[in-house]
């Protein structure tokens, strides 16, 4: 039988684990592999999130309604290098 969510955030966790049998075979010992984008954002940051959000509306920092928005950070560091190491490679 297919279980049917109440939300997403139900979502969230209990990620299906999986065997390796090829990487380990001359190893004695078992390799599995968490499939984390099974989570409905297909990220490890959603247990994070889901948490931070809980933890905030116990506290009484946020309620219904309220608007929560993700800071995106650049993958790279290169417009926060300031060092002159770094002014040569981004200024010429």
């Amino acid at each position: 039988m297919v279980k049917i969510a109440k939300d997403i955030t139900k979502l969230i966790g209990n990620i299906p684990m999986v065997k390796l049998n090829r990487v380990n075979q001359d190893i004695d010992a078992d390799v599995v592999v968490k499939l984390e984008f099974f989570n409905p954002c297909n990220s490890v940051k959603d247990r994070i999130g889901v948490s931070m959000i809980k933890d905030a509306e116990d506290a009484g920092r946020i309620r219904e309604g309220t608007l929560i928005s993700e800071m995106i950070l650049p993958d790279t560091g290169e417009r926060y290098l300031s060092s002159e190491l770094f002014r040569e490679v981004y200024h010429g």
